[in-house]
C-alpha cells in the first residue's frame, strides 16, 4: 500500500527473487513526493509479470466521509493517471485505510463502477457462495497482530 520507496528498495527484490505475484495499491498524489516512489519506479515496477498496479486513489481520503462527486473524481483521476503512466489497464482498487471508517456501501458502489475489484480490509471470509459482493473483496492487513497472519506466517 501507499506506493512507499521502502516497498521498491526492499520489499520488491525479494518478491522478484521469490517469483511472488504481489498487487500494489498506489495513491497517485503521492508518487514523486518524500517517501514515496517516483514515476520511474512506479512504471519500472508496472512492467514486471509479477506486479499489478492498483489504484488506492488520488490523495488517500476516507472515502466514508466524502460526497458523491469527490469520491467519483479520486476514483477516476486515480485510475486515469495509472495508466498514463504505465501504459496498462487498471482493474484493482483498494479503499485507503482499511477499517470500517474507509468506506461506506454507497463509495464500494460507486468503485465497483470503475474498477473490476475492489478490496478492503474489513473482516471478511472468502468461501464458495459466501461472497456476496464478489468484486469487493477483502485483503490483509500485515501491520496488524492478526491470528490469520500468524498462521500464514509460522514456522
Amino acid at each position: 500500500d501507499d506506493g512507499l520507496a521502502s516497498f521498491a528498495e526492499n520489499a520488491y527484490p525479494f518478491l522478484h527473487a521469490q517469483g511472488v505475484p504481489f498487487c500494489l495499491f498506489i495513491p497517485t498524489g503521492t508518487i514523486g513526493s518524500r517517501g514515496h516512489m517516483d514515476r520511474r519506479a512506479v512504471t519500472e515496477l508496472a512492467q514486471d509479470p509479477l506486479c499489478t498496479i492498483g489504484s488506492h486513489s488520488v490523495t488517500h481520503p476516507l472515502f466514508r466521509y466524502q460526497s458523491q462527486e469527490v469520491a467519483r473524481r479520486e476514483l477516476r483521476d486515480s485510475r486515469r493517471a495509472l495508466e498514463d503512466l504505465t501504459g496498462l489497464p487498471v482493474h484493482d482498487f483498494a479503499f485507503p485505510y482499511g477499517s470500517r471508517l474507509a468506506c461506506s456501501k454507497s463509495s464500494i458502489s460507486l468503485a465497483e463502477q470503475y474498477y473490476q475489484r475492489t478490496y478492503s480490509t474489513l473482516h471478511s471470509h472468502l468461501n464458495v457462495g459466501s461472497v456476496k459482493r464478489p468484486r469487493f473483496l477483502p485483503r490483509v492487513n500485515f501491520c496488524q497482530r492478526n491470528h490469520a497472519v500468524e498462521t500464514m506466517w509460522s514456522p
